[in-house]
């Protein structure tokens, strides 16, 4: 995942698009392996790679794919904040908060 990153920085979309959509892959997979000892961390995880994903793809103007990213990750990040409520960490918030931005912009959820 941080590999993405790194290559969609290096203006190398194609191999970042790659590692991100691998990054979720593996990631899904984990968490049908392990069903309910699948951690928060590792929903978060996830909900940053979908985040990410989204990123990329909106800076490819892709913009429905990235918003189905997006929405992916803010439904990540509002069942981890559901489940933790105030004990939810600052850093998981802000992905959730940002992929809802991201959402609102592109039309997809209205927050009024």
């Amino acid at each position: 995942m941080n590999r993405g990153v790194l290559l969609s920085n290096q203006d190398q979309s194609s191999e970042a698009l790659a590692d991100y959509n691998e990054s979720i892959r593996i990631i899904r997979e984990l968490r049908d392996t392990m069903g309910e000892q699948f951690s928060p961390e590792w929903q978060n995880a996830l909900a940053i790679a979908f985040y990410n994903l989204g990123l990329l793809l909106l800076s490819l103007n892709k913009e429905e794919e990235a918003g189905q990213n997006f929405l992916q990750s803010n439904q990540l990040g509002a069942e981890l904040i559901q489940r933790f409520q105030d004990q939810t960490p600052d850093f998981w918030r802000q992905v959730f908060d940002n992929s809802g931005q991201q959402c609102q912009e592109l039309g997809l959820i209205d927050v009024s």
